[in-house]
């Protein structure tokens, strides 16, 4: 893959090489807002591959397999997760801003699930738990932490 040089770039890249997520163009917006840089936009794309193999790894009928779980456990549980949940605290305080609108539906996404960049304190929101009728996952945003106190 050739080096994207901004976030249009890489945005396109991404859209075109993870073809187990569909990154909604809700992320397009805030992205543009902060400069491109190449480390920020590797640990992106690292965060966003192990997305993608999550729902590739799962069976033809959607249906977590021993690879699934084994992602799931390393990316998602234990006190240093990479992959978690907001508070309850947050999830009420922040909801608003954790609802997003799936332009391609018209419906209104809650998805309080985050992988955690350590770079800019970025995060990248997605639809979450993926049920066996999800044959994509959604990405709704990449940017600053929402949950700022």
């Amino acid at each position: 893959m050739v080096s994207p040089q901004n976030w249009g770039e890489f945005l396109a890249y991404s859209r075109q090489d993870l073809t187990q997520l569909i990154i909604l163009d809700t992320v397009d917006a805030p992205l543009s807002r902060h400069p491109f840089g190449e480390g920020l936009a590797e640990r992106v794309t690292e965060l966003l591959e192990v997305l993608d193999s999550v729902v590739l790894s799962r069976d033809q009928k959607g249906t977590y397999t021993g690879e699934t779980n084994e992602l799931i456990r390393k990316y998602f549980q234990g006190g240093a997760a990479t992959f978690s949940d907001e508070s309850e605290i947050n999830k009420n305080k922040f909801r608003s801003k954790l609802t997003f609108r799936d332009t391609n539906t018209g419906q209104d996404l809650f998805c309080p699930w985050h992988g955690k960049i350590g770079i800019q304190d970025f995060r990248i929101h997605f639809h979450w738990p993926l049920t066996p009728k999800d044959t994509k996952l959604k990405v709704v945003y990449i940017g600053p932490k929402i949950t700022k106190k």
